[in-house]
């Protein structure tokens, strides 16, 4: 008894010292020259070890929902250390996956983790890529926030008419956590290692308009996700710390 009130009481501090470095603390960093393509070897240093977080599980699930015929192909954009990749194996064990990646390193840890990964040079063409693995599914998961102009990214993808789904995930600007950021006169902290990682920001609201604006609306669905349960269904744009986003290629 004494041991569950334990475990609870430190539950509750970690959550309330979680809040607290989300609400006003900056990282202890100094600045250094920004490279992007070594993003990958400041955030993972090694190979090992690499494990899914509760968000990539929570995506994985999502996913599940939506896979119709696991034997056909899913190729991940933006692969990063494979996390991801081994949550959705995790879940859908007959998915057939190949992830891909900017980051010649990123590419490493992916084939480390038994994945094949696609090294994208940046000259390669959307539809190019798409008729070498010929992919029934794209996931997109914490990516286009990263984009400069990832309408046409998707656009693209959605010409080729043998692309039964995009999957989407993005965090949630609106959260309270960013809110209440902004009241204490800071901007939201939502990157990692550089300031510069996010470059677009949307809310459940922003999304629903964006989505419109690319005329596609009708062929998506979005599932707030994460965050504060219960209230994330009940008032998602403020309470769900993630979007989901279903793309239906029709």
């Amino acid at each position: 008894m004494k041991n569950d009130i334990f475990k609870k009481n430190n539950k509750f501090i970690r959550k309330i010292k979680n809040i607290n470095r989300q609400l006003f603390s900056y990282p202890s960093i100094k600045y250094h020259k920004i490279f992007l393509n070594n993003y990958w070897q400041i955030r993972r240093s090694s190979f090992e070890k690499i494990k899914p977080n509760d968000f990539q599980l929570e995506r994985a699930r999502l996913l599940d929902k939506f896979i119709k015929n696991e034997d056909n192909l899913l190729l991940d954009i933006g692969s990063g250390d494979s996390a991801q990749l081994k949550a959705i194996k995790n879940i859908i064990p007959k998915l057939k996956i190949i992830g891909s990646d900017k980051d010649k390193f990123a590419c490493e840890i992916v084939k480390k983790n038994d994945f094949e990964c696609h090294y994208l040079d940046g000259n390669e063409k959307t539809s190019d890529l798409l008729k070498k693995y010929s992919p029934r599914y794209i996931t997109l998961f914490e990516v286009i926030e990263h984009m400069y102009c990832p309408e046409e990214l998707i656009i693209e993808l959605l010409q080729n008419k043998s692309l039964l789904k995009i999957f989407i995930s993005i965090p949630n600007s609106g959260f309270f956590t960013h809110r209440l950021r902004y009241l204490f006169g800071r901007f939201p902290k939502q990157w990692i290692v550089n300031p510069n990682e996010h470059i677009r920001f949307w809310t459940l609201k922003d999304l629903r308009w964006w989505l419109g604006y690319l005329d596609i609306i009708d062929e998506c669905e979005i599932i707030p996700y994460k965050g504060i349960s219960i209230l994330n269904r009940i008032w998602p744009n403020l309470f769900a710390a993630g979007l989901f986003i279903i793309i239906n290629n029709k």
